[in-house]
């Protein structure tokens, strides 16, 4: 069985992660805030449809990317 976020890997490889990190040079900030900034965005938007707290922490506990497969920024 194929883990169902496979389907999303490469957008977020791809497209996602260096939008966040173009963004975060464009603002002079850590790209770190930038994800941060992102990150309540969307769980907001998660929390509004739904998805309670408990949720959200078991998904970013259950969340990995090893390092061997992050982009280089990330590293």
């Amino acid at each position: 069985m194929t883990d169902p976020m496979q389907k999303h890997e490469q957008f977020i490889l791809d497209t996602l992660l260096p939008l966040v990190f173009t963004h975060a040079k464009a603002v002079s900030c850590s790209p770190e805030e930038s994800a941060l900034a992102c990150f309540l965005s969307l769980s907001s938007v998660l929390r509004a449809r739904g998805f309670s707290d408990d949720d959200l922490m078991t998904a970013i506990r259950s969340a990995s990317l090893p390092v061997c497969q992050s982009p280089g920024g990330m590293q």
